[in-house]
């Protein structure tokens, strides 16, 4: 996949696996099956996905993404509902339900974040980035891998850019950026290339 190798050898391009194989089975329910009823069928479920509403996921992802450009809103509100998000993608169902975790859970910083109320893109971007590749883990079919690049990359920017400003480097949603995409790169290092990585200068 995606292609045979009968047709790299040719070098001509594979055309075999984007035709749908339909099966015509006449069973003792449907002894009178045929292969116009059996396409027809085919078309009608194709049709049925085609305007089959979005996931949950995926609505609340599409929501998260138009919050963080809404500038009115308060940083503790988008971060508030990313981390709801991040509960339902990411935590076992048992600590999701938890309020709060003990401070040495791997998973305690999730909690944490949803109380830092000062403005960073750093911080936001991260969260965006981590919960678009998520989603694209949970459903991937659903939420396409290039979602998660285009939002990782520029949260790892700009958590260069606030390691390289003096005044906001070592806050608290500075490092907490750092737990995010370093969770993240934990989490799905084996799904995705990034192109920037944090070295120790940056550190």
């Amino acid at each position: 996949m995606p292609e045979c190798r009968r047709c790299e050898k040719a070098g001509i391009a594979c055309q075999g696996y984007g035709n749908t194989r339909i099966f015509v089975n006449r069973t003792l329910a449907e002894p009178r099956a045929t292969a116009v009823s059996a396409i027809s069928r085919q078309r009608d479920h194709i049709a049925r996905a085609a305007v089959a509403p979005a996931s949950t996921c995926l609505q609340n992802l599409e929501h998260l993404l138009r919050e963080d450009f809404n500038s009115s809103n308060s940083p503790l509100e988008f971060r508030t509902q990313a981390v709801a998000l991040i509960k339902d993608l990411y935590l076992p169902r048992a600590l999701a339900k938890a309020e709060s975790t003990a401070n040495h859970t791997a998973t305690s910083w999730v909690h944490a974040i949803s109380k830092l109320d000062r403005r960073s893109r750093a911080l936001d971007r991260s969260l965006l980035a981590f919960c678009a590749i998520q989603a694209h883990l949970t459903e991937p079919k659903t939420v396409p891998l290039e979602a998660g690049l285009q939002l990782y990359n520029p949260a790892i920017q700009e958590l260069v850019k606030s390691l390289e400003n003096h005044e906001i480097r070592y806050d608290d949603e500075t490092l907490a950026a750092i737990v995010v995409l370093s969770t993240c790169e934990v989490r799905s290092g084996s799904h995705y290339q990034q192109t920037y990585l944090l070295t120790d200068s940056d550190l």
